[in-house]
């Protein structure tokens, strides 16, 4: 009986140390890297401020003759907005294609005319 209770004290100490290493471990995980909810949640409040509610109908699309009105209810307000022109104006969106090159979108009479990342234009025009 004694042998049984010494490996039941034994099994439990264990088990509780084992439950102590697991627990320090989540811990420093959760501190190293945070909570994956949170990033979760943190990434979908990201995308729903760059959006209105009443723009579930346009999601990321762009094309010729879209409103400026559309146009910001898929993609939020411009980084920049410059007049060249009396009725051009050119939006700059900086991370519209995912990536850090910025696109520039041109805008005549109140709808997009064009558009084309910075860079490719730099390069264009350099030659």
């Amino acid at each position: 009986m004694l042998i049984f209770f010494g490996r039941w004290l034994k099994g439990l100490i264990v088990g509780w140390l084992m439950a102590l290493i697991f627990f320090l471990i989540k811990r420093a995980m959760k501190r190293a890297f945070g909570n994956v909810a949170d990033f979760d949640q943190q990434a979908q409040q990201t995308r729903q401020a760059h959006r209105p509610p009443h723009s579930a109908d346009i999601i990321e699309t762009l094309w010729d003759g879209m409103t400026t009105s559309q146009l910001i209810a898929s993609y939020g307000q411009p980084d920049q907005k410059y007049r060249d022109g009396q009725a051009r104006e050119i939006w700059t969106y900086t991370r519209m294609t995912g990536r850090t090159d910025p696109t520039e979108i041109t805008i005549e009479n109140g709808s997009v005319t064009k558009w084309q990342a910075a860079a490719f234009k730099e390069i264009t025009n350099k030659n």
